[in-house]
């Protein structure tokens, strides 16, 4: 008897970087974290309750470093982080598959119009009603960024 394995390039379960910049982002951040946690599919990082300073950017940046896909939660104040912004650029020069995850009526800058990316919108009052599209669409967006 055969067992189907993932491809090699796969690890299992994938790892996930989920952004976050301002004070709504955290919450809408961490839900989405532990609800990719519980499928068993994925393996999340979400920043959180991690002392600011040289420590905080270490273990940020490794764990963007080693994830196979970055969701960057955006909503109103997203970009008045200057740590989201350096996280999403990482990601963007590393090419690590990036989803803007985009609370409804939240600005976007231009920069992520200029890197082209496919969006999840989701309402700020119900986040979770969209978590498992996100989940749903993780693995595609990272097999069409290796096909690429």
């Amino acid at each position: 008897m055969y067992t189907a394995l993932p491809p090699i390039s796969q690890s299992w379960p994938s790892e996930v970087f989920v952004g976050w910049g301002g004070e709504e982002g955290v919450g809408v951040a961490s839900g989405l974290g532990t609800y990719l946690d519980g499928t068993g599919n994925f393996r999340c990082f979400v920043a959180r309750n991690i002392a600011p300073g040289l420590e905080e950017l270490e273990e940020i940046v490794s764990s963007l470093a080693s994830s196979d896909i970055a969701v960057m939660v955006v909503t109103k104040n997203t970009f008045r982080s200057q740590r989201w912004r350096d996280e999403l650029n990482f990601a963007y020069r590393r090419r690590i598959p990036i989803l803007p995850y985009v609370a409804e009526g939240s600005p976007l800058p231009s920069l992520l119009d200029y890197m082209d990316l496919q969006r999840m919108k989701f309402d700020i009052d119900n986040p979770s009603s969209t978590y498992p599209e996100v989940a749903r669409f993780i693995p595609i967006l990272m097999n069409a960024r290796r096909r690429a």
